[in-house]
């Protein structure tokens, strides 16, 4: 069923691709959206009651991590590689296994949490351990079934969905692309390094018991790092003029590569070095992006494109040298609606603050640098690129351009007055200690607000 769109007109939202790899992909980011509601939910009580941090607050910090952020990151890696590779699981069914699996270890670990029962924890991180290793041999065995297929010439090549045609692979972007795909390979081996060292060490223990360096792997590795490289995937189809030298694109990634490294396995006292490494890769990925899509850029480069003067390349990496320039008309950026290029720079915004304040010595389990990372910066990020391509993927569209613009304001505000409210707590003591749970509360309710009237466009 089509909705009514943004602007003057009305926005018809083109029907997603049937089958069952439309219907994966789908069930994952409908699921995500289920435990972002529950999550931010949380959150906003927790903001107005900070008595109940102790009783809800891991239920909160797991729905955020692996209900939330995880799920969708999945959904969207299965939708992404059949619109752009054509990949096809050989079993099908084994992507719902993997859903359930993986929505099965948010219950468990959220509900022993809670209750105080071990059983029902350790069940829940071997669950989410498992998950990650059913995600990478689901991939993997679709890769091959995939090229013995069309080897075989039993199926013709796939034919992407016309709404989302741009987000397929080109020669224009294979060098940006290659970057970015051994990111993500990197963050899902060190999520499964995580989740498996966690579980491991509890198992042994007969007991839950907290793995600060396996937390690392999985908020600044996996997390982080399958953001940074989705990021790059699609920056340069968002924004065909950003021009992003190739070296400092390989130099940024190692840097956080090493960072995750001696934050989570370093000897004693190389954690603060990891963390700060990570804020300097942080940090220079930020100002990258933004410079990439400040206003004045972004309206000089799309008349230029549009004058037919040229909009640069599509591959950033390779822009120097004036190769691989944008034929034909399929990459533009005013595919990107303007609401989510607004959320886009907001999140790289708060991407540079992270950056910063790992960068001042700030530890990355302090509650500021978590909501930088989880509401400030990933879920902005997340609101823009739904924004962008859930009309495509999920066959629907979106209410008019106020609502979304009041939903732009109330998630911005509310990640950062929260940020904000966290920064300032440790400065402030006795009875001025009252007014630092103002910023607090308020962004807490703007953020649950924002996340509301998201999911009330897509659920």
């Amino acid at each position: 069923m089509n909705r009514r769109g943004t602007g003057s007109g009305r926005f018809k939202a083109a029907g997603p691709a049937r089958g069952s790899s439309a219907r994966l992909p789908a069930a994952f980011i409908l699921i995500a959206m289920v435990n972002f509601a529950a999550g931010a939910t949380l959150g906003g009580l927790m903001a107005n009651r900070p008595a109940w941090w102790a009783a809800l607050g891991g239920w909160h910090g797991e729905l955020n991590r692996f209900g939330w952020l995880t799920m969708m990151i999945y959904g969207m890696t299965y939708a992404v590689l059949s619109i752009s590779a054509g990949l096809r699981l050989p079993w099908p069914w084994l992507g719902f296994v993997h859903l359930v699996v993986a929505e099965a270890g948010v219950v468990a670990v959220g509900f022993g949490g809670t209750t105080g029962s071990s059983g029902w924890t350790l069940s829940g991180l071997v669950l989410q351990a498992l998950a990650p290793t059913l995600f990478m041999f689901n991939i993997l065995t679709a890769v091959v079934y995939t090229r013995r297929a069309r080897h075989r010439e039993e199926e013709a090549a796939p034919s992407t969905h016309p709404a989302i045609v741009w987000l397929a692979r080109s020669p224009a972007y294979r060098a940006t692309d290659r970057i970015a795909q051994r990111g993500t390979d990197v963050a899902l081996l060190l999520l499964l390094a995580g989740v498996w060292w966690q579980a491991v060490a509890s198992l042994a223990a007969g007991r839950p018991v907290p793995v600060p360096g396996a937390t690392t792997l999985v908020e600044e590795g996996w997390i982080a790092g399958t953001v940074l490289a989705v990021a790059l995937h699609l920056a340069p189809r968002f924004w065909p003029w950003a021009r992003w030298p190739r070296p400092w694109l390989h130099a940024l990634q190692a840097v956080w590569l090493i960072g995750v490294t001696a934050a989570a396995w370093g000897p004693d006292g190389w954690a603060g070095a990891g963390v700060r490494a990570i804020g300097l890769a942080l940090a220079g990925w930020a100002v990258m992006h933004l410079a990439a899509v400040s206003p004045g850029v972004s309206r000089q480069s799309r008349a230029e494109g549009n004058t037919g003067n040229g909009t640069g390349t599509g591959n950033a990496a390779e822009c120097d040298s004036g190769r691989n320039r944008h034929r034909g008309g399929d990459v533009r950026a005013g595919r990107v609606p303007a609401h989510a290029r607004w959320l886009w720079r907001f999140g790289w915004a708060m991407a540079l603050a992270l950056g910063i304040v790992f960068l001042a010595g700030m530890k990355a389990d302090a509650l500021a640098a978590r909501h930088l990372l989880f509401l400030g910066w990933t879920s902005s990020l997340v609101y823009s690129v739904g924004y962008t391509l859930f009309p495509a993927l999920l066959g629907r569209g979106v209410k008019g351009a106020a609502f979304v613009r009041a939903q732009v304001i109330c998630a911005c505000a509310g990640a950062a007055l929260l940020s904000a409210g966290f920064l300032i707590a440790p400065w402030v003591h006795g009875e001025a200690a009252a007014f630092w749970m103002v910023p607090v509360a308020a962004g807490g309710t703007l953020a649950w607000l924002g996340a509301a009237m998201f999911l009330f466009d897509w659920l």
